[in-house]
């Protein structure tokens, strides 16, 4: 997405309190329990491994997400140019601790990037990148890389062997630098391929989209070419523009049919309210929800309900001074396409569409009540609850958890000072329910003890990994996190 600038179009409860009684029967055991805690997540502890796992499966898990957009992608070897400061590990974990579970680094590589035939990629660049890259996947997120503002892709006939050997080229050098990064880091093919400067820019013509279409076959053979977890990385590759036009999604062609393959789209919609430079401040009529309802359903029905996952890579709405009717219309917007099976990445560019500063590390107030608003509209239509729990309520004096010698089960206590409405329940670590053990139960005072042994709520048995443990009265909530490993 080309935006308008100037110029340009903890420590876990259980081991806080010093009442934890360690009985020797429980020493060892518990000692290696209470040191699991600290394991860090999917993505930093199972590096290399791709999951037996579905595109959709995948979008899925991936919520929603954020655009650290105007930064590596700026048209220039400095890349502040465009008034963000560089990307950092701080910007990352407040986009995190907002509640965003995937960011998309849009890139240009072409301003570090030397000469053909051989377009060596700059080693420095491409460490800064990966260095938020690992910022990204040490928080358990997903993080999205492409190609962006790369003006020498143009798909056209003239061109074609010229950027078909660059593209191979640079996502061979890329793909290689992080093929041993498991799938929670995904491949962009690239950003909004279109014929620039042309009558026919944002809706494409046929030698366009086929051109699109023979791009993106040479990205993605470059990339399974490398071998190691890229053979099996989950791709995303874009139509024409990324757009929804109807003929840049019926000339839509997957690369050798590739079950790995999620598209990418990029709708800014209705474009008078999004985009239009003179457009309108007014959004939220029911004429506007069911045109954007139709505008996905378009969607959905052409590649989810055919089994293909979609990604809707950029969204937004610019800032016309009109907070509420920005904020409705995100919410509708990220809640239509969660009910739809499509995870939405917001666009935040610093400037027209801010949601972040990134200089004072804080969510403007519009910028806080949207990703707030996309956030919760996600949440609810996944079942997801809020993590925003962090206060042990007052009577309840004690809560932890430990396991014993050669047990699977992991016990969870808990004393309750007085009478009082308790709901206790395991979750995924993005919030989701695995297992409801006390479902807002009346409890008289005294002291609780309850054990989980990995069964679901469905009385599946969960994998190992990381989970949550929250506990709930009519005052606050409190969380931690346990491992749950079968031996």
């Amino acid at each position: 997405m080309q935006t308008l600038h100037p110029g340009r179009r903890k420590i876990p409860h259980l081991i806080r309190h010093s009442t934890i009684p360690i009985l020797p029967m429980v020493y060892l055991s518990g000692l290696i329990f209470l040191l699991s805690v600290y394991l860090p997540s999917f993505a930093q502890t199972t590096q290399n491994d791709i999951r037996d796992i579905t595109a959709l499966e995948l979008t899925r898990d991936m919520v929603t997400g954020w655009n650290l957009g105007n930064s590596f992608d700026v048209t220039n070897r400095d890349k502040t140019f465009w008034g963000n400061p560089l990307p950092s590990k701080e910007i990352i974990e407040a986009v995190e601790q907002k509640g965003f579970k995937t960011v998309r680094i849009p890139v240009t590589w072409g301003f570090h990037m030397g000469p053909g035939p051989d377009y060596i990629i700059e080693k420095e660049y491409l460490d800064e990148v990966e260095t938020i890259i690992k910022h990204i996947l040490d928080l358990g997120m997903y993080a999205i890389l492409n190609t962006h503002h790369d003006d020498w892709i143009e798909p056209v006939y003239s061109k074609e062997s010229e950027i078909s050997d660059r593209l191979k080229k640079v996502w061979t050098q890329i793909a290689n630098r992080f093929k041993d990064y498991n799938d929670y880091l995904i491949f962009e093919t690239m950003n909004e391929p279109r014929i620039k400067n042309s009558p026919i820019e944002w809706v494409g013509n046929d030698e366009g989209r086929d051109m699109v279409n023979r791009y993106n076959q040479v990205c993605v053979d470059a990339i399974r070419a490398t071998g190691g977890n890229n053979a099996e990385r989950f791709l995303m590759i874009p139509t024409y523009a990324a757009n929804t036009q109807p003929g840049s999604l019926s000339q839509h062609i997957i690369p050798n049919d590739d079950p790995k393959i999620i598209v990418s789209l990029h709708t800014y919609f209705p474009f008078e309210f999004t985009l239009k430079e003179d457009g309108t401040r007014n959004w939220g009529s029911a004429a506007d929800k069911s045109a954007l309802d139709a505008e996905l359903d378009r969607i959905h029905d052409h590649f989810i309900a055919n089994n293909r996952a979609v990604i809707l890579g950029e969204w937004g709405a610019i800032d016309r001074s009109n907070h509420d009717d920005r904020v409705e219309h995100a919410s509708y917007y990220a809640r239509g396409a969660a009910e739809r099976k499509l995870p939405t990445i917001v666009w935040d560019d610093g400037g027209q569409f801010q949601l972040l500063s990134r200089q004072e590390l804080s969510w403007t107030f519009t910028g806080s009540a949207i990703a707030t608003a996309i956030i919760a509209a996600v949440n609810d239509v996944y079942g997801i609850l809020p993590l925003a729990l962090n206060k042990l309520p007052e009577n309840i004096s004690d809560f932890y958890a430990y396991r014993k010698t050669g047990s699977n089960k992991i016990f969870i206590r808990y004393h309750l000072t007085r009478g009082s409405s308790v709901s206790l329940k395991i979750l995924t670590i993005d919030g989701r329910q695995v297992r409801n053990l006390v479902a807002r139960k009346k409890q008289a005072p005294g002291s609780y003890e309850l054990s989980w042994n990995g069964e679901k709520d469905t009385g599946d048995i969960v994998s190992n990994g990381i989970y949550l443990v929250i506990i709930t009265t009519e005052q606050s909530g409190k969380k931690f996190k346990v491992t749950f490993s079968r031996q």
